[in-house]
């Protein structure tokens, strides 16, 4: 399983590639298996290693793309972002995932909810 992991929705399903190629060269994309069933059509999806965070309606959840499982992250009343946000000396790396007018921090290696968050009017598009 070498290369970049390429993963998309397609209604209720999730697929996931490997492409062999690089960020500056082309090259075949391999599927890693059959498509991954969904409960519903995702609202957005961010890839981190070897799993991925969907987000629903009502809920974020993580999916093990080696073993298919699927594990509730956060229940929320509105969904709209969720950003993998970068480490740093002090931090491992997280996830920003909003819920309404509030962003939750989650461990990504631990995949718990820290008692950090912050409120918005608006959630943010990125993170660097």
């Amino acid at each position: 399983k070498t290369g970049l992991l390429v993963v998309a929705t397609k209604k209720k399903q999730l697929l996931v590639y490997s492409w062999a190629g690089g960020l500056s060269s082309s090259g075949p994309l391999i599927s890693r298996g059959s498509p991954l069933s969904l409960a519903e059509v995702p609202s957005c999806m961010c890839c981190v290693g070897d799993a991925v965070v969907v987000g629903y309606k009502k809920a974020y959840m993580h999916i093990n793309l080696s073993t298919g499982a699927h594990t509730k992250v956060l229940d929320t009343d509105r969904l709209g972002v969720c950003l993998e946000l970068p480490p740093s000396s002090m931090r491992a790396p997280r996830l920003l995932l909003s819920s309404g007018n509030r962003g939750v921090f989650v461990d990504m290696q631990t995949w718990t909810i820290s008692n950090e968050s912050i409120s918005w009017t608006a959630p943010p598009i990125s993170a660097s």
